[in-house]
């Protein structure tokens, strides 16, 4: 999650020098502001840092470890 936030910042830092001189510099500014509240606001839920911590603080395996379907615990309640 953190390469993805890193990589995030780049490429809106990319974005954003792109469309210098070309018109278009609040587009890249308005991207470049809604990387870095995604990737760093601790107030959103969305936010990356808020995922890694509830990533962090998750007790169980993230759902996509576990079969959708499984012949031998059919009758479990969390598949």
């Amino acid at each position: 999650m953190l390469e993805a936030s890193e990589k995030l910042i780049e490429a809106s830092v990319i974005v954003r020098d792109a469309l210098r001189m070309s018109g278009l510099e609040k587009r890249g500014d308005d991207i470049f502001d809604t990387v870095e509240h995604y990737t760093s606001l601790n107030s959103d839920p969305s936010s990356i840092p808020n995922i890694i911590r509830d990533l962090d603080g998750a007790q169980d395996d993230p759902c996509w470890t576990r079969p959708l379907v499984s012949v031998k615990q059919s009758d479990r309640k969390d598949i």
